[in-house]
């Protein structure tokens, strides 16, 4: 096990708040979510989320940021396996129900098909 304070462990831990950061800019550029609107999901100041972002300070909310952006939680925190990269977020259904009836009323389902994604509605 590596001390602490040695440089290796240092520099380890520098490298894993800058992938979990650049992990963490993906997805937020995937959504197009600023700084400020992640900071308001997760109750944190807008400073503190820049922090995370430039990989000075590491990120106390990687479960939550996970849940928010439907990822798995092992590959936000290590980069491991990989997102689930067919999922579809909160912001993303929001976006797409300005457009069309996603009420509960409504029979529609989405799928993802060949690169796409599908919007099926029944009317009934």
């Amino acid at each position: 096990m590596q001390d602490k304070g040695s440089k290796d462990f240092v520099e380890e831990q520098r490298l894993v708040r800058t992938g979990q950061s650049h992990r963490i800019k993906t997805l937020m550029f995937r959504e197009k979510m600023t700084n400020s609107e992640l900071a308001d999901e997760l109750n944190v100041a807008e400073n503190t989320v820049k922090k995370w972002l430039n990989g000075s300070n590491q990120c106390s909310r990687l479960p939550q940021i996970a849940q928010l952006f439907n990822v798995s939680e092992i590959w936000l925190v290590h980069g491991e396996g990989c997102p689930d990269p067919v999922s579809i977020t909160r912001k993303r259904l929001m976006l797409l129900s300005d457009l069309v009836d996603l009420t509960p009323e409504k029979n529609w389902k989405i799928e993802y098909l060949n690169g796409k994604f599908l919007l099926e509605i029944d009317d009934g």
